[in-house]
Protein backbone atom coordinates (compact mmCIF):
# COMPACT_ATOMS: atom_id res chain seq x y z
CA UNK A 1 0.00 0.00 0.00
CA UNK A 2 1.62 3.06 -0.95
CA UNK A 3 2.47 5.57 1.52
CA UNK A 4 4.95 7.38 3.11
CA UNK A 5 5.78 4.49 5.33
CA UNK A 6 6.16 1.83 2.81
CA UNK A 7 7.94 4.08 0.18
CA UNK A 8 10.71 4.23 3.69
CA UNK A 9 10.81 0.46 4.38
CA UNK A 10 11.49 -0.16 0.39
CA UNK A 11 14.11 2.05 0.57
CA UNK A 12 15.90 0.81 3.43
CA UNK A 13 15.75 -2.56 1.83
CA UNK A 14 17.42 -1.67 -0.99
CA UNK A 15 20.13 -0.21 0.41
CA UNK A 16 21.06 -3.28 1.74
CA UNK A 17 20.12 -5.31 -1.35
CA UNK A 18 16.55 -6.27 -1.33
CA UNK A 19 14.20 -5.22 -3.54
CA UNK A 20 10.78 -4.42 -3.16
CA UNK A 21 7.44 -4.19 -4.81
CA UNK A 22 5.45 -1.31 -3.41
CA UNK A 23 1.42 -2.38 -3.76
CA UNK A 24 -0.99 0.41 -3.93
CA UNK A 25 -4.04 -0.53 -2.77
CA UNK A 26 -5.64 2.83 -1.65
CA UNK A 27 -5.30 5.50 -4.37
CA UNK A 28 -5.46 2.89 -6.99
CA UNK A 29 -9.31 2.90 -5.79
CA UNK A 30 -9.85 6.78 -5.16
CA UNK A 31 -9.72 6.05 -1.02
CA UNK A 32 -7.49 7.31 1.79
CA UNK A 33 -6.07 5.64 5.35
CA UNK A 34 -9.50 7.14 6.29
CA UNK A 35 -11.72 4.85 4.59
CA UNK A 36 -10.82 1.77 6.89
CA UNK A 37 -13.84 0.65 7.22
CA UNK A 38 -14.52 0.79 3.42
CA UNK A 39 -11.71 -1.29 1.98
CA UNK A 40 -11.34 -4.68 4.10
CA UNK A 41 -8.56 -6.43 4.29
CA UNK A 42 -9.42 -8.76 1.41
CA UNK A 43 -8.71 -6.32 -2.18
CA UNK A 44 -5.41 -5.64 -0.39
CA UNK A 45 -4.68 -9.40 0.30
CA UNK A 46 -5.87 -10.66 -3.24
CA UNK A 47 -3.42 -7.17 -4.96
CA UNK A 48 -0.41 -9.17 -2.64
CA UNK A 49 -1.28 -12.50 -4.49
CA UNK A 50 -1.35 -10.56 -7.40
CA UNK A 51 1.62 -9.07 -6.97
CA UNK A 52 3.26 -12.62 -6.25
CA UNK A 53 2.44 -14.22 -9.46
CA UNK A 54 3.32 -11.16 -11.20
CA UNK A 55 6.82 -11.48 -9.61
CA UNK A 56 6.85 -14.81 -10.53
CA UNK A 57 6.17 -14.12 -14.13
CA UNK A 58 8.97 -11.54 -14.36
CA UNK A 59 11.16 -14.70 -13.96
CA UNK A 60 14.23 -13.17 -12.09
CA UNK A 61 12.99 -13.29 -8.85
CA UNK A 62 12.97 -16.85 -7.14
CA UNK A 63 9.74 -18.72 -5.74
CA UNK A 64 11.42 -18.52 -2.19
CA UNK A 65 12.55 -15.54 -1.64
CA UNK A 66 9.71 -13.45 -1.85
CA UNK A 67 8.20 -11.79 1.29
CA UNK A 68 5.69 -9.96 2.30
CA UNK A 69 5.19 -7.03 4.83
CA UNK A 70 3.19 -4.35 5.26
CA UNK A 71 1.80 -1.17 8.06
CA UNK A 72 -1.40 -1.43 9.57
CA UNK A 73 -3.87 -2.56 6.79
CA UNK A 74 -1.01 -4.10 4.91
CA UNK A 75 0.18 -5.57 8.12
CA UNK A 76 -2.93 -7.44 8.17
CA UNK A 77 -2.11 -8.88 4.71
CA UNK A 78 1.09 -9.87 5.60
CA UNK A 79 0.00 -11.84 8.49
CA UNK A 80 -3.09 -13.17 6.61
CA UNK A 81 -1.81 -14.76 3.41
CA UNK A 82 0.19 -16.90 6.28
CA UNK A 83 -2.85 -18.47 7.67
CA UNK A 84 -4.33 -21.35 5.42
CA UNK A 85 -8.01 -20.56 5.78
CA UNK A 86 -7.17 -17.28 4.22
CA UNK A 87 -5.15 -18.83 1.80
CA UNK A 88 -8.01 -20.99 0.89
CA UNK A 89 -9.93 -18.32 0.44
CA UNK A 90 -7.52 -16.24 -2.05
CA UNK A 91 -6.85 -19.49 -3.86
CA UNK A 92 -3.00 -19.03 -3.38
CA UNK A 93 -2.42 -22.56 -1.90
CA UNK A 94 0.04 -23.21 -5.18
CA UNK A 95 2.19 -20.59 -3.68
CA UNK A 96 3.52 -19.00 -0.07
CA UNK A 97 5.60 -16.20 0.51
CA UNK A 98 8.62 -16.98 2.13
CA UNK A 99 8.38 -14.57 5.25
CA UNK A 100 5.66 -12.21 6.81
CA UNK A 101 6.36 -8.99 8.35
CA UNK A 102 3.28 -7.19 9.71
CA UNK A 103 3.49 -4.42 11.08
CA UNK A 104 0.89 -2.99 13.59
CA UNK A 105 -1.58 -5.27 11.78
CA UNK A 106 -5.27 -5.17 13.40
CA UNK A 107 -5.10 -8.64 15.59
CA UNK A 108 -8.40 -7.76 17.27
CA UNK A 109 -10.36 -9.35 14.54
CA UNK A 110 -9.19 -12.71 13.38
CA UNK A 111 -9.41 -16.24 12.20
CA UNK A 112 -10.94 -19.17 14.90
CA UNK A 113 -7.98 -21.26 12.69
CA UNK A 114 -4.71 -20.30 13.57
CA UNK A 115 -2.98 -23.15 11.34
CA UNK A 116 0.11 -21.39 8.68
CA UNK A 117 2.10 -22.71 6.31
CA UNK A 118 4.72 -22.11 9.06
CA UNK A 119 7.14 -19.61 7.22
CA UNK A 120 8.46 -16.89 9.47
CA UNK A 121 6.77 -14.35 10.51
CA UNK A 122 7.77 -11.13 12.64
CA UNK A 123 5.31 -8.94 14.62
CA UNK A 124 6.73 -5.54 14.76
CA UNK A 125 3.97 -4.18 17.20
CA UNK A 126 3.96 -0.41 19.35
CA UNK A 127 3.41 -0.29 22.71
CA UNK A 128 1.02 2.78 22.87
CA UNK A 129 -1.11 2.13 19.89
CA UNK A 130 -4.71 2.81 19.96
CA UNK A 131 -5.62 2.05 16.77
CA UNK A 132 -4.09 -1.51 16.74
CA UNK A 133 -3.56 -2.47 20.06
CA UNK A 134 -0.07 -4.37 20.47
CA UNK A 135 -1.20 -7.25 23.18
CA UNK A 136 -3.99 -8.60 20.81
CA UNK A 137 -1.23 -9.30 18.61
CA UNK A 138 1.15 -10.38 21.08
CA UNK A 139 -2.20 -13.08 21.64
CA UNK A 140 -2.62 -13.95 18.50
CA UNK A 141 1.32 -14.75 17.57
CA UNK A 142 0.95 -17.41 20.16
CA UNK A 143 -1.66 -18.96 19.56
CA UNK A 144 -0.15 -19.22 16.07
CA UNK A 145 2.97 -20.41 17.57
CA UNK A 146 0.62 -22.90 19.46
CA UNK A 147 -0.65 -24.39 16.70
CA UNK A 148 2.30 -25.37 14.79
CA UNK A 149 4.71 -22.36 14.04
CA UNK A 150 7.73 -22.08 15.78
CA UNK A 151 9.35 -19.42 13.83
CA UNK A 152 7.05 -16.28 15.12
CA UNK A 153 9.43 -13.24 16.53
CA UNK A 154 7.09 -10.81 18.06
CA UNK A 155 9.11 -7.19 19.10
CA UNK A 156 6.82 -4.34 20.99
CA UNK A 157 8.45 -1.27 20.45
CA UNK A 158 8.28 1.07 23.51
CA UNK A 159 7.17 4.33 23.80
CA UNK A 160 5.92 3.64 20.01
CA UNK A 161 2.81 4.83 18.34
CA UNK A 162 1.24 3.97 15.59
CA UNK A 163 2.81 4.83 12.06
CA UNK A 164 6.04 4.96 14.09
CA UNK A 165 7.87 5.45 10.76
CA UNK A 166 7.04 9.40 10.82
CA UNK A 167 8.62 11.72 13.22
CA UNK A 168 7.11 14.55 15.70
CA UNK A 169 7.86 16.00 18.59
CA UNK A 170 4.76 14.55 20.14
CA UNK A 171 1.93 12.34 18.72
CA UNK A 172 -0.86 13.63 16.83
CA UNK A 173 -4.76 13.23 17.28
CA UNK A 174 -7.01 12.63 14.29
CA UNK A 175 -10.67 12.60 15.29
CA UNK A 176 -11.99 11.45 12.15
CA UNK A 177 -10.39 8.34 11.98
CA UNK A 178 -12.71 4.68 12.68
CA UNK A 179 -11.39 3.36 15.22
CA UNK A 180 -12.32 -0.49 15.66
CA UNK A 181 -9.86 -1.36 18.07
CA UNK A 182 -12.95 -2.03 20.73
CA UNK A 183 -14.11 -4.58 18.60
CA UNK A 184 -13.37 -8.52 19.01
CA UNK A 185 -14.43 -10.28 16.28
CA UNK A 186 -13.35 -13.94 14.83
CA UNK A 187 -14.17 -15.69 11.49
CA UNK A 188 -15.12 -19.45 10.61
CA UNK A 189 -13.42 -21.10 8.28
CA UNK A 190 -16.64 -20.36 6.03
CA UNK A 191 -15.91 -16.86 6.53
CA UNK A 192 -18.70 -16.15 8.44
CA UNK A 193 -18.14 -12.93 11.10
CA UNK A 194 -18.59 -14.30 14.66
CA UNK A 195 -19.19 -11.66 17.47
CA UNK A 196 -17.93 -12.40 21.13
CA UNK A 197 -20.62 -13.77 22.03
CA UNK A 198 -21.01 -16.32 19.56
CA UNK A 199 -23.71 -14.44 17.14
CA UNK A 200 -23.08 -15.11 13.29
CA UNK A 201 -23.38 -11.97 11.21
CA UNK A 202 -24.98 -11.71 8.42
CA UNK A 203 -23.01 -12.09 5.08
CA UNK A 204 -21.53 -7.97 4.69
CA UNK A 205 -22.90 -7.03 8.33
CA UNK A 206 -19.75 -7.00 9.88
CA UNK A 207 -19.09 -2.97 9.43
CA UNK A 208 -22.82 -2.54 10.27
CA UNK A 209 -22.22 -4.21 13.96
CA UNK A 210 -19.46 -2.67 14.43
CA UNK A 211 -20.47 1.00 13.59
CA UNK A 212 -23.62 0.20 16.18
CA UNK A 213 -21.78 -1.92 18.76
CA UNK A 214 -17.96 -0.83 19.10
CA UNK A 215 -16.63 1.73 17.08
CA UNK A 216 -15.79 4.95 18.29
CA UNK A 217 -13.81 7.65 16.25
CA UNK A 218 -10.34 9.10 16.81
CA UNK A 219 -6.42 7.95 17.17
CA UNK A 220 -2.76 8.90 17.89
CA UNK A 221 -0.04 8.65 15.54
CA UNK A 222 3.25 8.99 15.19
CA UNK A 223 5.94 10.40 17.02
CA UNK A 224 9.09 8.54 16.07
CA UNK A 225 12.36 9.43 16.48
CA UNK A 226 15.39 8.82 14.68
CA UNK A 227 16.80 6.30 17.59
CA UNK A 228 13.38 3.80 17.23
CA UNK A 229 13.27 3.80 13.47
CA UNK A 230 16.60 3.20 13.38
CA UNK A 231 15.94 0.65 15.94
CA UNK A 232 12.82 -0.97 14.02
CA UNK A 233 14.84 -0.74 10.90
CA UNK A 234 17.81 -2.73 12.27
CA UNK A 235 15.22 -5.49 13.44
CA UNK A 236 13.36 -5.57 10.09
CA UNK A 237 17.06 -6.26 7.69
CA UNK A 238 18.22 -8.70 10.93
CA UNK A 239 15.37 -10.65 10.06
CA UNK A 240 15.48 -10.50 6.80
CA UNK A 241 19.08 -11.53 6.89
CA UNK A 242 18.69 -14.46 9.48
CA UNK A 243 15.51 -15.99 6.37
CA UNK A 244 18.07 -15.92 3.19
CA UNK A 245 17.22 -12.16 2.42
Amino acid sequence: MKEEREIYYAQQLARVGIAALVVDSFTTRGLTRGDTTVLSAWPPGNDAVAAFRWLLADGRFKPDRIGVMGVSKGGVVAMNTAEQVRRRWMRMEDIAFAVHVPIVPNCHLINKSFRTTGAPMFFMLAELDDLTPAQFCVEHAERLRTNGNSKIEVKVYKGAHHGWEKISAKPFFDPKFANTSRCRVSFDDDGAALTPDGKKLPAGGLNDWMRQNCMYFGHHCCAGTPALIKEATGDLIRFLKKHGF
